[in-house]
């Protein structure tokens, strides 16, 4: 059952990054919404039963929900653990409320980074990110707010993993997570291919092993190449579940309102303002075992592709967002 519950608060944001997946401020369709906070109190009672440890905080730019100050009170009244990431833009204005306010259950900030150099990051973010996303960080450090780094890595940043890991270790950063570029219509120029990818893998693995030891934590978030067809990621395991700004269960947070999606709403299980968590998981767990029998069929039919070995890429092509078969 939901040991995490990923939150997405907010479809704004005051970026539009090159590699983004998400279809911010209603660009393909829809409106710019925040998840209404009488909603997500109403999960958050629900979620007790279940013994929810954490809710994640995502976006769009989660600091620009429209209530930021009453969503951390919120969040404060359930006494559960809560972190969120960032972009770290108005992180100047938007901590001080975490200053104010927040317990010892905020488990911290993630900010996110695409280059050890503003030249690097600043192609993906915009020109001048990095040096305000690296202001962020040294705010975060200076009031004692726990904090970690996370980097999608493509084409344009390989190179600078190494000087990556030593920024999070200089600035005084937890953790430094890689997360491998998802294919979308704005990305091509930046996306991996398979064989860089897997370089990709060697490399954040030599990095893990030359930063044991030290304070900052390296690694890299699910995405990677598996050799178990059949792998269980947290979703799968029903661990952790996403909840997106209109009050949706979805299945995944890395398909929820995914940019360029050739079918846009397969992945969503249930609608929160009408059901209660306890029906919603019930269908989530029923689309579950259908996905696992789905995923049993295409490897006996001999239609799992080699991009399928990367379970983020197999659900891609499952749930028809994007045609992964390209890469």
């Amino acid at each position: 059952m939901p040991e995490i519950i990923v939150v997405e608060v907010t479809n704004k944001c005051n970026l539009n990054c090159a590699h983004c997946m998400k279809n911010i401020n209603g660009m393909e369709g829809g409106d710019v919404v925040d998840i209404d906070l009488y909603l997500l109190d109403k999960i958050l009672k629900q979620a007790k039963a279940f013994r929810t440890r954490i809710v994640s905080m995502t976006g769009g730019e989660p600091t620009l929900h429209s209530e930021w100050e009453e969503l951390i009170a919120l969040l404060e009244k359930h006494d559960v653990d809560y972190t969120f990431t960032t972009n770290g833009i108005n992180f100047d204005e938007t901590h001080k409320v975490l200053v104010r306010e927040a317990s010892k259950r905020f488990k911290g900030v993630t900010f996110s980074i695409e280059g050890a150099t503003a030249g690097t990051n600043d192609l993906i973010r915009g020109e001048g990110t990095f040096e305000q996303v690296t202001a962020a960080m040294r705010i975060a450090k200076s009031q004692g707010i726990p904090f970690g780094m996370q980097a999608v890595i493509g084409r344009h940043n390989m190179n600078e993993m190494s000087q990556l890991a030593a920024l999070a270790d200089e600035i005084g950063a937890d953790e430094l997570n890689y997360i491998l570029m998802r294919p979308s219509p704005q990305n091509v120029e930046f996306l991996l291919s398979l064989l860089e990818s897997d370089e990709v893998e060697e490399i954040a693995a030599q990095i893990k092993d030359a930063y044991k030891g030290r304070h900052v934590k390296i690694g890299m978030t699910t995405g990677y190449k598996s050799p178990d067809p059949f792998f269980v990621c947290r979703p799968l395991s029903m661990s952790m579940i996403d909840i997106d700004y209109n009050g949706l269960l979805r299945f995944c947070v890395d398909l929820t309102n995914y940019r360029g999606a050739i079918a846009p709403d397969t992945d969503i299980i249930a609608n929160l303002n009408m059901k209660p968590l306890s029906a919603a998981l019930k269908e989530f767990s029923n689309r579950v075992n259908r996905f696992r029998h789905n995923k049993l069929d295409w490897v006996s039919e001999g239609v799992f592709a080699s991009t399928d070995s990367n379970p983020c890429l197999y659900c891609l092509r499952h749930f028809n967002k994007n045609d992964c078969m390209a890469m």
